[in-house]
């Protein structure tokens, strides 16, 4: 959960309800119509926009993001009603329909500004439930493309060859990185490995590698004169850490996971470039 992202929808919340302070003053001063209209109404939408889009990145308040749009379409409608009667020539609205857009308008103002309360506390309420942890950011690697998992590490040519499970093992091993957890993260980075080697497998030998294990893999493209020995270099030396992976009792450090990490970068590019 990205802590900015909380502040973000915390200044939400208190431009808003500046804005719907504003808009009650303008509405109670006998303003004309094409004011209210044109100068008061729309920065209250984009603050409704901008703060829906925020709370659905953090997956909270479904019935805050409801009630935002019920009130914002609402606003949209008592705006839409002149706009399709008039256009632009909004200034010979009669007077009654002008104290009825504002009696409309106000009520609304009224109705929001008595929600954004109620959706703090239920934001504030909903935070509390959740365990944030602090990002571990004294890696080797940077910790920015960690964060961002596997499109930040490959070029667009070889995420497009990856497969989705890859993928996703990639970035759950950044992930877990991030939280110190080595030997969890080298294993889901070695599943990634692994699913690399039977992928390259295939490539070369157009063969199925099920039921094969990574010694057999290795051995068989060790016999095409074509391949890439660097690229099995690579598999050869993970081929201890993934062994000892085995173990019940097995413990990896930071600089160990890092380095399969690191390997495994070398080997997707080496694959699929």
């Amino acid at each position: 959960m990205k802590l900015e992202l909380i502040y973000e929808i915390s200044k939400d919340f208190e431009q808003l309800k500046r804005k719907c302070f504003d808009l009650e003053l303008l509405l109670t001063k006998g303003q004309n119509l094409p004011e209210i209209k044109h100068d008061t109404a729309p920065p209250v939408l984009p603050l409704f926009t901008e703060l829906e889009k925020n709370l659905q990145s953090l997956s909270l308040s479904k019935l805050t993001i409801d009630e935002i749009l019920e009130i914002k379409n609402e606003f949209y409608s008592i705006n839409s009603e002149l706009r399709e009667k008039y256009g632009e020539s909004i200034d010979i609205a009669s007077k009654e329909e002008e104290e009825e857009y504002k009696k409309k308008a106000n009520n609304l103002n009224t109705k929001m500004m008595n929600r954004i309360p109620v959706w703090q506390d239920r934001f504030l309420v909903e935070l509390r439930s959740i365990k944030v942890n602090e990002l571990y950011t004294k890696t080797l690697i940077n910790p920015e493309k960690l964060e961002r998992g596997t499109e930040a590490f490959f070029a667009e040519e070889v995420l497009k060859q990856m497969d989705d499970l890859t993928k996703e093992d990639f970035s759950d091993g950044c992930s877990c990185i991030l939280i110190k957890t080595w030997t969890p993260a080298a294993m889901i980075i070695m599943r990634s490995i692994e699913s690399g080697l039977r992928t390259l497998y295939s490539k070369i030998t157009k063969n199925d590698p099920s039921g094969k294990n990574w010694g057999t893999l290795i051995a068989e493209l060790k016999k095409d004169p074509n391949i890439d020995k660097r690229l099995l270099d690579y598999f050869d030396y993970l081929r201890e850490f993934r062994n000892r992976l085995q173990h019940p009792d097995a413990r990896f450090i930071q600089s160990e996971t890092e380095d399969v990490l690191t390997q495994s970068i070398h080997i997707f590019n080496r694959i699929f470039i």
